[in-house]
């Protein structure tokens, strides 16, 4: 700050009241007077450091201020500054002669009036080398060293207001560049950016935000600028949560408490729904508070995002919920439930039969008769019921709020009975079932438990004969867990090489020679003994180990024919060892292959074996049943119908496949002594096997009674108990050839 005491005289109220101001903004000391008369007045009785007087003043004129001031001894000392806009040599003569330590020029620019004082009360008031003062020595001869002097002072300030004026201009002009720059770059930014003051005032916005048009969010691009944004802001404030969230963001941006705010908001214009996302932040820079904001439209991404969203939790064929959707629900429902002490019921539901329809009519119809099966399941529940799509052709069915389990036993009905009607898939009529699982979820059930609940239960639908509802309960749990263990346990049985084979002779009717043998599967389990394959197969089925099983089956009975071989004096076999084949095995790319290396490891010709194939096998295989069978009798190993009867009874697959045998089922042969309809069934068969030239073995041959009525209907091979059970290797072995005595009971 300045220190000093300055005189002002200026009979003009304004131009004193301003530079009044400016020289008490700098800390001097200012005492302000309109007449030139005054000042001398002031002078006399008050102590003055400097005299800053108008030139041109009604009565005593600057001029002669000056020039009384230097006459009076107690005054000459002090520096006197002119305000005068009369700048011509003659005037610039006039007041050095008066005695003027210094001039500014009108309109007084405040920064050269302050250093040309600045200066005058720093010196020693008339030092010869200060050329900006003339002390009050000076007489009043002007020569050409002190015009000289003071002009030299008077054109530096002016050079350096020139550089300072031209300095401005190329600073304007950056800055205008600058902001031409950031109008540019900001007019090229897709969203609508905007700048608010620290009034909360719009202060400038980009292309975008003014040709924002029709897609109007709550607050933003349709403010004008100049307008009052934050108070638009609060007055939205009550209806928008964007506009609340803004009004309330702003201040703190402003304040500087907060760095950056995101809000969402929505917006439904003329046309459609709208979404932006709007970003506000401080800008950190130089000067008074200020707030970039940003609104850009965000409605495609968060259409593609919901879009994900439904993807991520709809089966994308049918259109239904998925499982993690149905999960969801569940739990939602099971919490309600609880509050409620109601029951909710989940229905797991299985198209019977779909892969047969998938192998042969394709997959574009596995598809279409999915979709109709969802839009049936769809159509039988009510409003308030969920339908999911778990995956392959497994479905789900949610009932909450369904008052009794019967009502929930007649919806299931009702969805078994829409589903079972025909339908048209791709130009074919195709008839579908359901097998469907009920759990009852009752208050403290777990969603995961019941979903498993209603599984099992429907894998007991299936096994009872599909197209029906069963409903669990807790047996079937622990039935689920011990086929569980049992799998395991398989897993362990396959790497341990726990099985081993028995072989039941097939026998000649009339000669009872022993002309062939089938190889049976045993397990020998470490703790429970030998395990029939009635328990385990199944078992072996579902898990996958039954590709396992069969592999050693075939290797086993091929070492086995070896030895037999071996043990013989001839090279010559004539007879055929059969062993059973499952679907999965069928369906097991390199299963022929692996056929034909057994084979050829243990140097036996195809012929030896004769492979079984039950009619289930053989409708559910679909495509790579014919294609395996086909190869096989290529080879030269036969091929045998097992359990002909009991399925469905099969003959297009008799007549397109290339079996060399039939073999009846023990459930028509063992009643034929005392049941009229199955004697008929089996002579009706084995009339069928001669004229379609296929060998016929009849199964499960146990009393005397059976194996006369056999002969009489000219019936050439047999087997079961009554000649023989099945029996380890080298017992059955010695057996081969030779001739069975009947043995009943």
């Amino acid at each position: 700050m300045s220190d000093g005491r300055i005189l002002v005289v200026e009979d003009s109220r304004t131009q004193a009241a301003v530079t009044a101001g400016l020289l008490r903004g700098a800390g001097y000391t200012v005492t302000v007077v309109d007449r030139a008369e005054l000042a001398l007045q002031t002078l006399a009785r008050a102590g003055v450091d400097l005299v800053l007087s108008d030139v041109q003043m009604p009565g005593m004129g600057g001029y002669e201020l000056c020039r009384r001031i230097r006459a009076d001894a107690k005054t000459s000392h002090l520096p006197v500054v002119l305000l005068t806009s009369l700048d011509s040599p003659q005037d610039v003569l006039a007041g050095l002669s008066s005695g003027a330590s210094n001039f500014v020029s009108k309109p007084v620019q405040g920064d050269v009036l302050l250093r040309r004082i600045g200066r005058l009360l720093s010196s020693d008031h008339g030092g010869d080398g200060d050329p900006g003062l003339i002390g009050p020595e000076v007489s009043l001869r002007v020569d050409r060293e002190h015009a000289v002097a003071y002009l030299s002072a008077t054109l530096e300030d002016h050079l350096q207001t020139r550089t300072a004026e031209r300095k401005a201009k190329a600073e304007a002009v950056d800055l205008r560049r600058a902001e031409a720059f950031l109008s540019a770059v900001l007019d090229g930014v897709s969203s609508c950016v905007g700048i608010v003051d620290g009034e909360g005032r719009l202060q400038a916005t980009n292309r975008e935000w003014q040709e924002f048009g029709g897609k109007n969010p709550p607050v933003g691009p349709k403010v004008p600028a100049g307008s009052d944004f934050l108070a638009r802001c609060h007055r939205s404030a009550g209806e928008h949560r964007c506009a609340r969230e803004l009004a309330a963001g702003i201040p703190t941006l402003l304040d500087g408490s907060t760095s950056e705010i995101s809000v969402e908001c929505e917006a439904h214009c003329t046309e459609n729904w709208r979404c932006f996302r709007v970003r506000a932040s401080r800008i950190e820079a130089e000067g008074p508070p200020r707030v970039v904001m940003s609104f850009h439209d965000v409605t495609e991404l968060k259409l593609a995002e919901a879009r994900l969203q439904h993807e991520a939790y709809h089966d994308s064929l049918t259109g239904l919920p998925n499982r993690a959707l149905f999960l969801e629900r569940l739990d939602r429902a099971l919490a309600r439930a609880r509050r409620r002490e109601e029951s909710v019921a989940v229905l797991f539901c299985d198209v019977d039969r779909f892969k047969l329809v998938n192998d042969s009519l394709g997959h574009a119809a596995g598809d279409s008769l999915l979709v109709e099966v969802a839009t049936r399941m769809s159509s039988a529940v009510r409003n308030v019921d969920s339908v999911s799509r778990f995956g392959g052709d497994e479905f789900a069915i949610l009932l909450e709020s369904y008052g009794s389990e019967s009502m929930a036993f007649r919806i299931a009905e009702r969805v078994l009975e829409f589903v079972s009607r025909p339908a048209e898939v791709l130009g074919q009529e195709v008839f579908t079932t359901l097998s469907m699982g009920i759990a009852i979820g009752h208050p403290g059930a777990e969603a995961n438990q019941l979903i498993r609940d209603a599984d099992t239960a429907m894998y007991r639908a299936k096994e009872a004969g599909k197209a029906r509802f069963v409903v669990f309960d807790e047996g079937m749990h622990a039935r689920a867990l011990s086929q569980l263990k049992l799998q395991a346990e398989l897993r362990r049985a396959v790497a341990q090489e726990e099985f081993f084979l028995l072989y039941q002779p097939i026998v000649e009717l009339g000669s009872n020679l022993v002309v062939g043998l089938e190889a049976l599967i045993r397990w020998q389990h470490p703790d429970r003994g030998v395990v029939s394959p009635f328990e385990f197969i199944p078992a072996a089925e579902e898990s996958g180990q039954i590709q396992a099983i069969g592999l050693f089956v075939l290797r086993e009975a091929c070492a086995q024919i070896a030895r037999w071989r071996a043990d013989r004096a001839e090279r010559d076999f004539p007879f055929r060892v059969h062993v059973n084949l499952s679907g999965r095995q069928l369906q097991t790319a390199g299963f022929v292959d692996a056929v034909r290396a057994s084979l050829d490891e243990h140097e036996l010709p195809a012929s030896v074996l004769e492979f079984e194939l039950t009619e289930s096998v053989v409708l559910t295989s679909g495509g790579h049943v014919e294609a395996a069978s086909l190869a096989l009798r290529e080879l030269g190993a036969g091929l045998s119908m097992d359990d002909f009867g009991t399925g469905f009874s099969s003959l297009s697959a008799l007549r397109q496949l290339p079996f060399t045998t039939l073999k009846l089922d023990r459930s028509f042969v063992g009643q034929i002594d005392r049941d009229p309809r199955s004697l008929g069934i089996v002579r009706s068969l084995m009339a069928l096997g001669r004229s379609m030239d296929l060998e016929v073995v009849a199964e499960g041959v146990e009393l005397t009674s059976q194996l006369t009525m056999l002969e009489e209907m000219d019936c050439r091979l047999c087997q079961g108990y009554l000649f023989a059970r099945p029996l380890p290797a080298a017992e059955a072995g010695r057996l081969l050839g030779t001739a069975l005595a009947v043995t009943e009971g």
